[in-house]
């Protein structure tokens, strides 16, 4: 049985994948920057499942059109977000952006 996912998000080889085009790496960074941490901080607080490269490669949207939903889980559990935070803050701001 197929899963409801939000719209952003689509299916690449059987995983879902979240369109990482436009807002997102900037609502990322703008969270990041709001506590005070840096990239490396950051990555510190993701238990080491993300580098601060790759932290600076999605605030920049350089890690392709797509971001897999695991990622998407990382950084809201770094943030203390629910998944559904997380899509509610980049979705609604990736849509205004849209509009």
């Amino acid at each position: 049985m197929e899963k409801n996912f939000p719209q952003a998000l689509t299916r690449k080889r059987g995983r879902p994948m979240l369109e990482a085009r436009g807002m997102i790496g900037q609502v990322i960074r703008a969270e990041r920057l709001s506590r005070g941490w840096t990239q490396q901080e950051f990555a510190d607080e993701t238990g080491g499942a993300l580098t601060a490269g790759a932290v600076s490669m999605i605030e920049l949207g350089d890690r392709g059109k797509k971001m897999p939903f695991e990622t998407a889980a990382i950084i809201a559990g770094a943030f203390g977000w629910s998944l559904d935070e997380f899509f509610a803050k980049t979705t609604t701001t990736t849509e205004a952006a849209t509009a």
